[in-house]
């Protein structure tokens, strides 16, 4: 009874939203190179990545993908793009947001691009990557992260 609240992070996190017309539901999966949801950059200034996997269990929306380290400061540059499912090429040129319409049943891929300008310390609870999918009024419509840090 005497005791605080429970903390909470964004490796952990849930957000529920509703409206009156029917809005994108977007799930996302991450996979990062280890396996293990962890991105690990090679040197402190080099570049690490992660890919992501959606799927809109919503309605057809246009959406914006960004990255970002969340409340946490780091020194990090994240860009991403969207990506031919099939080849994980990038359909054009890593940016730090991409807007693209995801219609229902849809299911998009990206990759991300996590570049390192000083040493990110291992703290998975902290020090993540999120990727947000946002609708036209800047609601959250999905997300997913993974922890970062350099070797």
């Amino acid at each position: 009874d005497n005791g605080g609240p429970a903390p909470s992070t964004s490796a952990n996190g849930f957000q529920l939203s509703s409206n009156t017309s029917p809005e994108a539901d977007i799930i996302a999966l991450v996979a990062t190179p280890s396996g293990d949801g962890i991105v690990t950059i090679p040197a402190t200034t080099g570049v690490g990545f992660f890919s992501v996997a959606s799927i809109n269990l919503g309605a057809s929306n246009q959406l914006t993908v960004t990255a970002d380290t969340g409340d946490v400061l780091l020194p990090v540059t994240l860009t991403l793009c969207e990506t031919n499912p099939t080849t994980s090429v990038c359909l054009a040129t890593p940016a730090p947001a991409v807007t693209t319409q995801i219609d229902a049943n849809a299911t998009p891929t990206f990759d991300v691009f996590v570049s390192a300008s000083a040493p990110v310390p291992f703290d998975p609870e902290n020090n993540r990557a999120i990727v947000r999918f946002k609708d036209g009024s800047d609601i959250d419509r999905g997300s997913a992260s993974v922890a970062i840090r350099t070797e």
